[in-house]
C-alpha cells in the first residue's frame, strides 16, 4: 500500500544553505539533499523497527542494522547500492560513503557487497523535476520512500497563505510486514525530523 504526504522543507534547505559553505572544507565532501534524507531515515528507522524488517519464509524478519539502498541511474539502467550502518554514521561519512557508490556505479565497478543486506530504500527524483513518484518495493524489504523535488508552493501556515519550499514524498510498504498506522507514524516522525534544527543540528553534525 502507498502513502503520500507533502512534508514541509524550510528547516532541511536552511539547514543545508547554512552548512554548505563550511562543510565541504571541514569535510572534504558536498553534501546533497539525498544525504540529509538518507541520514534522517537512518535516525527514524531506529524508533520505526517494522519498517526495517523484511518478509522471510512466511513471516517477519526484524533486522537491527540500518542499511539504506539508494537508487541510482546509470548507463546501464537503474541500480540500488546499499549505504551500510546508517544510522552509526555522521553526514560526512554517509556523503562520502553515497559519492562513492555513485561513482563507482557510474563506473560500472560495483561489487556484490555493494548490494547486500539492504533493509529500506530511497528513490530521489527530485532533480528530475518530478512531484510525487512512486516507488516499487525491492524484496525482501518492507517499504520504499520515493521523494519529488523541494519547491517553493503556496500553502496554509498559521492562518496565512505563504511560500514555503515542500517535498512530496510517497512512502509503499508491504502490508504483511506493516500496517497502516505504523507507516504513518513512521512518516509523521520522519517529518518531525525534517522541521527540527536543533536535532539536524545534533544528529547530521
Amino acid at each position: 500500500f502507498y502513502l503520500s504526504s507533502q512534508l514541509d522543507a524550510a528547516t532541511l534547505t536552511a539547514y543545508r544553505e547554512e552548512r554548505l559553505p563550511s562543510f565541504e572544507k571541514e569535510h572534504g565532501v558536498r553534501f546533497t539533499y539525498t544525504d540529509l534524507l538518507i541520514k534522517c531515515l537512518g535516525i527514524t528507522l531506529k524508533d520505526h523497527p517494522l519498517l526495517n524488517a523484511e518478509w522471510a519464509d512466511g513471516k517477519i524478519k526484524l533486522i537491527r542494522d540500518i542499511n539504506i539502498g539508494m537508487a541510482v541511474d546509470t548507463e546501464q539502467g537503474l541500480t540500488v547500492p546499499v549505504i551500510h550502518g546508517v544510522d552509526s554514521l555522521s553526514l560526512a561519512d554517509t556523503a562520502r560513503r553515497r559519492k562513492e557508490l555513485v561513482d563507482r556505479a557510474q563506473a560500472g565497478r560495483l561489487t556484490l557487497e555493494d548490494f547486500a543486506s539492504g533493509t529500506f530504500t530511497l528513490t530521489n527524483l527530485g532533480m528530475f523535476d518530478v512531484d510525487l513518484p512512486q516507488a516499487i518495493i525491492n524484496p525482501p524489504q518492507a517499504a520504499i520512500l520515493a521523494t519529488g523535488g523541494i519547491k517553493e508552493r503556496a500553502v496554509a501556515w498559521q492562518g496565512d497563505v505563504v511560500v514555503r519550499p515542500t517535498m512530496y514524498v510517497s512512502l509503499s510498504v508491504d502490508h504483511r510486514v506493516a500496517d497502516g498506522v505504523a507507516a504513518a507514524r513512521f512518516l509523521q516522525d520522519f517529518h518531525t525530523l525534517l522541521q527540527d534544527a536543533d536535532r539536524l543540528a545534533s544528529e547530521a553534525g
